[in-house]
């Protein structure tokens, strides 16, 4: 996945040559940790192993969940969906095509997931901002990219040989620091919980470890990144290898292996910030942690694409409103612990579903009930969704006064 150079990538080879990217992934797969029942993004999917792995935890025999895999790459695609036929993989640009779109019906992707793929594209902003677009409020985002230094011999001595035969040329990469990229993040709204720089040395087997690494990242220039003065960049490095390699500083070598210069790596763990708002245009304040309520136990009344009853009224309990639930078939005092229900009692806070709520207020209206059958709403745990269907007058009539 790249916005800048076009794709060449030979899934072969790279399964071949480069497991051990898919190796390391699992790691971050294990800080993305998917739940079963999640929608979960990967970007820069590649031939899908880790894709594959993110599916089985979120699907299940009791979980509707899924994860959409995507890359750039024709070819990459083909061999995911080959490799798994199981899994959905679309191709797609994640700079410009709209990833939000991927499930339809205004849904959003619980978490984004990416590994070695986003030092690839070159317009940062543009990806940042379609990762934020396709994510729900407050879903994760998990990243692993090249940082700061990554691979520097390697690049510095091919843009040197370049130079020297007529080539104007640039990094092709995004390497940033970590406050660079902390700040692009941040700057898209996005809350950086978590952001590391981090030696990953990887051995190129052979004495050709270093000519296949590069032949499995080839890329061909389209503008921008070097500048035509002669044939194709890659072409001059191909056969100017030698050249290349005396550029290069002095590895060890082991058994007939040469190993990689150590490779910094940018691990962001980050999570949205794009934060509900309350009916009164406020932050959304936390509903309850005791008991623990919302969607996602989160303790906000929080609006979630996956959540059909609508758990976004933060409401305190009446003894009549328990009544009258109970009697619609909804016991809400009976603990459920298998659903992480602790059963209510009178004055607890809780996430109601709004059809439960507007069912009350209407049969206090119709049959006469005792207003408070309908339970008083705390306003500022209250998300703004519920304004489609109740306006604020109404619920500031039913507030609740501390």
């Amino acid at each position: 996945m790249t916005d800048s150079v076009d794709n060449e990538w030979d899934a072969d080879r790279y399964d071949a040559e480069t497991g051990f990217v898919a190796d390391y992934g699992e790691r971050v797969v294990d800080l993305i940790d998917p739940k079963p029942g999640e929608r979960v993004l990967d970007l820069g999917c590649g031939t899908g192993h880790l894709t594959s792995e993110i599916g089985e935890r979120v699907t299940g025999p009791d979980a509707d969940g899924l994860v959409v895999g995507v890359d750039r790459s024709a070819e990459m695609v083909a061999r995911a969906r080959e490799a798994h036929p199981t899994v959905r993989f679309e191709q797609a640009d994640a700079a410009t095509d709209d990833l939000a779109a991927l499930l339809g019906d205004d849904r959003r992707f619980d978490a984004v997931f990416s590994n070695a793929a986003l030092h690839w594209i070159t317009d940062q902003s543009a990806v940042t901002e379609r990762v934020a677009d396709a994510l729900r409020p407050n879903g994760r985002f998990v990243a692993e990219l090249g940082g700061v230094g990554n691979v520097a011999a390697i690049v510095d001595a091919v843009l040197a040989e370049l130079h020297d035969r007529g080539y104007e040329a640039t990094n092709p990469w995004y390497f940033p620091t970590v406050g660079e990229h902390a700040s692009l993040l941040e700057a898209h709204g996005f809350e950086v919980r978590h952001a590391a720089l981090f030696d990953r040395p990887t051995d190129l087997d052979g004495a050709d470890g270093l000519r296949d690494w590069l032949a499995a990242r080839r890329r061909r220039a389209r503008g921008g990144g070097v500048g035509r003065r002669g044939p194709p960049a890659r072409v001059a490095v191909r056969s100017r290898r030698r050249d290349v390699d005396r550029r290069l500083p002095t590895a060890p070598v082991r058994r007939g292996a040469v190993e990689r210069p150590r490779q910094p790596f940018v691990l962001a763990l980050l999570r949205s910030r794009m934060t509900d708002q309350n009916v009164l245009g406020e932050d959304l304040e936390p509903c309850s942690t005791d008991p623990q309520t919302g969607f996602e136990r989160d303790g906000c009344c929080g609006e979630h694409p996956q959540d059909r009853g609508r758990h976004e009224l933060c409401a305190v309990m009446t003894e009549e409103f328990l009544q009258f639930s109970k009697a619609q078939g909804n016991d809400l005092t009976t603990p459920r612990p298998e659903l992480h229900f602790p059963g209510l009692e009178p004055g607890d806070r809780w996430c109601l579903c709004l059809g439960r709520w507007v069912e009350a207020l209407q049969a206090t209206r119709r049959d006469r009930l005792p207003e408070t059958t309908v339970p008083p709403v705390v306003l500022d745990a209250t998300n703004e969704a519920v304004l489609d269907t109740v306006d604020l007058e109404t619920l500031q009539a039913h507030a609740y006064d501390a």
